[in-house]
């Protein structure tokens, strides 16, 4: 039930911050859109970002998902690898079916999909009495 309760959360949004480090462990971390197919969630990112660089050099990620007023979050440690091609069109029309309003943001010839999938994950919420908080190793 716990896992059904974060998937059905990370559902909800479309924004998280990805935080990458370089093999020298220098961290980096962006705002990115996200999108959930099953049990992995799906970013897109150009080739001439830092995110990029280190992905290629670093396939581990951290991921947090809401947090803001009295929202819950999730906090998420993975793997991130990139998808071929093929792959990355299917998502894009998989994405947009879902979000119409990302149309354009896809388009770059440099641009390229991504598939983060979680080893651990925690959720937490803080509005509640008794606070709501349990982890799930992946």
């Amino acid at each position: 039930m716990d896992k059904e309760k974060i998937y059905d959360f990370l559902k909800k949004y479309g924004l998280c911050v990805l935080s990458t480090a370089s093999k020298n462990s220098k961290p980096q971390s962006a705002v990115m859109s996200y999108v959930i197919r099953g049990n992995s969630l799906f970013v897109f990112t150009e080739k001439n970002t830092r995110k990029y660089k280190n992905i290629a050099e670093n396939n581990l990620v951290s991921i947090v998902v809401g947090g803001l007023k009295d929202d819950p979050s999730v906090q998420i440690d993975g793997t991130i690898n990139e998808m071929s091609q093929d792959e990355g069109t299917q998502l894009k029309t998989y994405t947009l079916s879902i979000h119409p309003e990302w149309n354009g943001y896809f388009d770059s010839p440099e641009g390229r999909w991504f598939e983060i999938k979680p080893s651990w994950m925690r959720y937490s919420d803080f509005s509640t009495n008794p606070r709501s908080i349990f982890e799930i190793t992946v």
